[in-house]
């Protein structure tokens, strides 16, 4: 028994997501100024796609050359950004590890070498002559 496959293939949370997303759509495509928000916004999208398919086709290395240099920046800001977030961790690493201790800690630190202190005067007391 426990060696039966699971029945149904997983299929029917995927049209269950499928309808919402559809039910979704058709609610916003219901209202005019969404549509022709929509509508607007492919036509910038259309013209975009267009100018950059004429780049393409008018020089396509140079295109190559822009879209690799405009990678390099981006990544460059990325690593800039990620390494100011690394260096403000460790910081605040370094500063949760330096931070003094409380009151309490304190005096229990200087109660353990007063204790000690007085111990070893001790073993000097019995050990230098009278």
């Amino acid at each position: 028994m426990a060696d039966q496959k699971k029945s149904g293939s997983g299929l029917g949370f995927f049209a269950l997501l499928a309808g919402a997303a559809a039910g979704a759509a058709a609610m916003f495509f219901s209202d005019k100024d969404n549509r022709e928000k929509a509508g607007d916004t492919l036509k910038k999208a259309e013209k975009t796609v267009a100018e950059i398919k004429s780049e393409i086709k008018k020089n396509p290395k140079a295109f190559a050359r822009k879209v690799g240099k405009q990678g390099e920046k981006l990544a460059q800001k990325v690593v800039k950004e990620v390494s100011k977030e690394v260096k403000s961790a460790q910081k605040a690493a370094k500063v949760a590890k330096t931070k003094l201790p409380s009151k309490k800690a304190k005096i229990a630190v200087a109660s353990t070498e007063v204790v000690k202190v007085v111990k070893a005067a001790k073993k000097v007391a019995k050990l230098t002559p009278r």
